[in-house]
């Protein structure tokens, strides 16, 4: 299976490594190296940790989208 976008490597890695797989084995599953995959890996825990950081920093702005979207 040959995979062409970014945004479907990204995706296909996180599948797999939610499933409870290693980083070793998310690279072996998805036919990437380690590296690659260690670099998908690594950079969404830091745009979780960025985005948890943002809404501690702005809890007030938070609490206005929850709302907005609830009412939506």
């Amino acid at each position: 299976m040959t995979i062409s976008t970014r945004q479907e490597r990204k995706r296909l890695v996180l599948k797999i490594y939610n499933q409870g797989k290693t980083k070793h084995e998310t690279a072996r599953e998805a036919r990437m190296s380690f590296r690659d995959t260690e670099v998908i890996l690594n950079k969404l825990v830091k745009e979780k940790i960025e985005g948890l950081k943002e809404q501690q920093a702005n809890p007030e702005k938070n609490h206005q989208q929850q709302f907005r979207q609830s009412c939506a």
